[in-house]
């Protein structure tokens, strides 16, 4: 692949953006390399935790205005929105756990993918910001929307109404990242500690997620709860774990 590089690291799938020359900038062959590898992973029961980093100094730029500045009217440019927007409810339905590792700038549509992730953690260098009313335009993938879900109102209107472009330490206090790691190392060990859980009783933990999310009344996640439950707890990890918690406390 030309945009991304894909690695499997035991039951973590890693991408990193890969157009250093652009800040990792998202093209169209980039949105098509992106939707491809999200589909394998999906179907794929030997991955359980996929994680979105950046190459160099860059988580992303956003979209590659070198390439979209020649969409001028709303028929040419609402495609190609449309074609990101797709790849964002991939990464927000994939139905498995997804970390975003911002190791430098994830700006306007950098930004957005990010929190299209249930996890973001950053590095000491990270810098994040919703740029898009800089340019006189609104974000326009999903990532407005997804700030509002998960920041609130107030924070996350505070954020797309300047365009101020948050640091490391700003970054946490606005609570968007879970943490600041010193490594790369200590994202896939987050991941790791996942994995050590089987693939469906963290499917049923993301679908519980995405139930609240969508409005499900509590009455129908708990349904979900009882639903999930009920059928891992014949599953031979329950009976295993069971067994080895029993030894224990004898």
């Amino acid at each position: 692949m030309k945009t991304i590089q894909v690695e499997q690291k035991k039951e973590t799938l890693i991408i990193v953006l890969n157009r250093p020359e652009f800040r990792n900038a998202v093209n169209f062959e980039m949105m098509d390399e992106l939707r491809k590898v999200l589909d394998q992973a999906k179907q794929s029961s030997q991955i359980k935790t996929i994680i979105f980093t950046g190459v160099e100094r860059s988580f992303s730029s956003g979209g590659d205005l070198g390439q979209f500045h020649q969409l001028k009217s709303k028929d040419e440019v609402k495609p190609m929105l449309e074609k990101m927007g797709k790849v964002i409810t991939q990464i927000v339905n994939l139905g498995k756990p997804t970390i975003a590792y911002v190791n430098g700038y994830a700006l306007g549509g950098g930004a957005e993918l990010a929190m299209a992730c249930d996890f973001r953690f950053i590095s000491n260098q990270a810098k994040m910001g919703f740029i898009q009313i800089n340019l006189g335009v609104t974000s326009g993938w999903g990532g407005g929307t997804l700030l509002l879900e998960k920041l609130g109102r107030t924070k996350a209107l505070s954020l797309l109404l300047t365009g101020d472009i948050l640091n490391n330490e700003q970054i946490l206090q606005y609570e968007i990242a879970l943490k600041e790691v010193s490594s790369f190392d200590e994202v896939l060990l987050f991941a790791d500690k996942i994995n050590s859980h089987s693939l469906e009783s963290l499917q049923a933990y993301i679908d519980l997620a995405n139930g609240v999310r969508d409005g499900r009344t509590f009455v129908e996640n708990q349904k979900k709860e009882i639903e999930s439950c009920s059928t891992l707890w014949e599953s031979v990890e329950h009976e295993r774990a069971v067994d080895e918690f029993l030894q224990k406390n004898k």
